[in-house]
């Protein structure tokens, strides 16, 4: 965002983003700090979501809250699209669910998706975009928080490392 504003970040800023960087690396290397598919998976979602952050930034604009909405609708229209696209390439487009699938699919769509973006959309009105990007790097935290409750996994030191820095990038 701030090449394209042409604007130096806030120091602040500047050293909330190392952190949050330094935090989900050590969250997502590998011991040997090698990258592993799953890191670059994690890097990939990253750059997606600040791309959407700047392009949602820049859309809200200064007008008023009609664009919300809007913007909303188009973020789904898109995820629709490109969703379809990738489960053509890949094969998965079997429709035969039952109920308790579809309760789950449209759950994933009204509450995770459609909800979601639209929330931050609303928030992104009053809420600058670099703090939306550091609330966003807190992910793989709370998924190393689910894994823990529902799946016994123990956080490494790394990692547990890795949480705290990003927890530091946004208390700054």
């Amino acid at each position: 965002n701030a090449i394209l504003k042409r604007k130096i970040p806030e120091k602040k800023v500047f050293f909330a983003t190392i952190l949050a960087i330094c935090g989900v690396a050590l969250m997502s290397v590998s011991d040997g700090l090698t990258m592993t598919v799953g890191a670059w998976l994690c890097i990939g979602g990253a750059t997606c979501y600040a791309v959407q952050i700047i392009v949602t930034d820049r859309a809200l604009g200064d007008k008023g809250s009609c664009r919300v909405l809007v913007i909303g609708v188009w973020q789904m229209a898109f995820a629709a699209v490109l969703g379809g696209i990738a489960a053509l390439c890949v094969g998965e487009t079997s429709l035969s669910l039952n109920g308790e699938g579809w309760i789950a699919v449209w759950g994933l769509a009204l509450i995770s998706s459609a909800y979601g973006y639209t929330a931050q959309t609303i928030a992104q009105k009053s809420v600058r975009p670099e703090r939306i990007g550091f609330i966003y790097s807190l992910e793989p935290v709370f998924c190393a928080i689910l894994a823990f409750l529902f799946f016994h996994e123990i956080m490494s030191l790394k990692e547990l490392f890795g949480a705290i820095l990003i927890f530091l990038s946004i208390i700054l």
